[in-house]
């Protein structure tokens, strides 16, 4: 594979969708810095803490390259090594990084007073999210009642496929974006693909009706959303916001469907003009 020129880089239409192993001979391409931050995502919510072992297991790599990766990066600051339990977990260094990330997101102040009205008009969690390799990373979210304790944090992480928020993103995406996501997809887990392709054309045909997305329960049995693109300047990351509903007897999906999708809809298009006007692009 031919190196990447510096003026090449903003070229590549769809970064975080490459698998290292395919650049090894770019000569371009730091393959240690790929594989230190494959460690580093390895952490997830639900587990917090590894061994070497583990991170082993999870990315592939052996464990001597392992444990030269987390012994630099746990003197860098970006993890810490808990000695009682042996194990790693992810340091504060990472939360300095990601600061001046959320301050660039200038999109976040002009949304704010958006979602949190809407989050009070609709009981419902409303959640900003942009694309991150095969899923969706939340950059904001408001909750406006106790009633509805589905409140995720800044930083959290929906599948692309399976959540509303995401096939919002996929649809508005180019047809040569779409295709790319969709190939990357299907290479990274054939099986998954498959199993969501239904859902995929159902949800297709929908937002090409009716301008929203729909899952009624596809990520967690339990929980119901809509969602729409929030489209922005060029030069910005594509954006796409939802409206999350834990669903009861009382409290049925269907609203969702007849009332907040277009409250939806308005929130976004007023928060598209909101940030035209106030110049950041």
């Amino acid at each position: 594979m031919r190196s990447t020129r510096p003026d090449q880089i903003g070229q590549i239409p769809l970064p975080g969708f490459v698998q290292p192993h395919d650049l090894a001979e770019d000569r371009q391409f730091a393959m240690t810095l790929a594989r230190g931050m494959e460690v580093l995502r390895a952490f997830t919510p639900a587990e917090t803490f590894l061994a070497n072992r583990e991170i082993a297991d999870r990315t592939g790599l052996p464990r001597p390259t392992i444990s030269r990766l987390t012994y630099t990066l746990t003197l860098l600051g970006y993890l810490n090594y808990d000695r009682t339990l042996r194990k790693y977990r992810l340091g504060p260094g990472l939360l300095s990084l990601c600061h001046p990330l959320l301050t660039s997101l200038t999109v976040r102040q002009t949304a704010r007073h958006h979602i949190v009205d809407l989050a009070r008009a609709t009981g419902c969690t409303v959640n900003l999210g942009m694309l991150d390799r095969a899923g969706i990373v939340y950059i904001d979210t408001a909750r406006a009642t106790t009633g509805n304790q589905h409140l995720p944090d800044v930083g959290s992480n929906r599948p692309l496929l399976s959540s509303s928020i995401g096939r919002a993103l996929l649809f508005s995406a180019s047809p040569e974006d779409q295709d790319i996501i969709l190939n990357q997809l299907k290479l990274l887990d054939p099986a998954t693909f498959e199993t969501w392709r239904p859902r995929i054309e159902e949800d297709r045909r929908r937002f090409e009706r009716e301008g929203f997305t729909y899952s009624p329960g596809d990520w967690q049995p339990e929980i119901h959303a809509v969602a729409v693109p929030v489209k922005l300047a060029k030069r910005d990351p594509a954006m796409a916001m939802n409206c999350t509903l834990k669903v009861s007897p009382e409290n049925s999906g269907r609203a969702l469907l007849e009332d907040v999708a277009q409250k939806l809809k308005d929130t976004a298009r007023q928060i598209e003009a909101a940030y035209r006007a106030s110049g950041p692009q």
